[in-house]
C-alpha cells in the first residue's frame, strides 16, 4: 500500500515529465532528442540485464528475513551471528549491484550532457538562448531519468514479494 501512496504518484510524475521534456527537446534539436532516446534505451538495457540478479538477491534477502523470528527465538549467539552475517552479505551484494547500475547511468548521463553540447555547437552560429534552454532541459531530463530505474527496482522487489505471497494462498 505504501508503494501506491508514495511511490506511484512520483513514478507517474517522472514518466510524464520525461515525455514532456522529450517533446520540448524534439522541438529544439532533433539530434539531442535522439541522443536522449538512445540514453533511455541504454539505461533500460542496464536494468533489464541486471533484473534477474536483482530478483535473486531480493529473494535471498526475503528468504533470510522469513527466518528472523525463528532465529531470535533460539536465543543462541551462533544462529544470530550466522543470520546477521547472511543479511549483511545480501545487503552488500544488493548495494554493490545498485552502485554498479547507478554508475553506468551516471556515465551515460554525462555523455548526454557532453554530446548534446557538441551537437548544438556543430549546428553553426550559436543562439545563446537555445544553448541555455537545451542545457536546462537536459538537466531536467537526466534528473527524471535517473529516478525511473530506482522505481523499477522497487517494482522488482514488490513483484518478488507478491509472487511469494501468491504462493502461500
Amino acid at each position: 500500500m505504501e508503494f501506491f501512496e508514495n511511490s506511484f504518484p512520483d513514478i507517474v510524475f517522472s514518466f510524464v515529465g520525461v515525455i514532456g521534456i522529450l517533446i520540448i527537446i524534439w522541438n529544439i534539436n532533433i539530434h539531442v532528442f535522439f541522443l536522449c532516446l538512445g540514453s533511455m534505451v541504454l539505461i533500460s538495457l542496464v536494468y533489464v540485464l541486471t533484473a534477474n540478479r536483482n530478483l535473486r538477491l531480493n529473494k535471498d534477502y526475503n528468504d533470510q528475513m522469513e527466518t528472523l523470528v525463528a532465529t531470535i527465538e533460539t536465543r543462541k549467539r551462533g544462529p544470530m551471528q550466522t543470520f546477521m552475517t547472511g543479511i549483511m552479505k545480501t545487503n552488500i551484494h544488493l548495494s554493490d549491484l545498485e552502485v554498479f547500475n547507478y554508475s553506468i547511468v551516471t556515465v551515460i548521463s554525462m555523455g548526454v550532457f557532453v554530446l548534446s553540447m557538441l551537437f548544438i555547437v556543430d549546428e553553426g552560429p550559436l543562439v545563446y538562448g537555445t544553448v541555455f534552454s537545451i542545457l536546462m532541459y537536459i538537466f531536467e531530463f537526466v534528473e527524471k531519468v535517473i529516478v525511473l530505474p530506482m522505481y523499477y527496482q522497487y517494482y522488482l522487489r514488490l513483484s518478488e514479494i507478491s509472487h511469494r505471497l501468491s504462493q502461500t494462498e
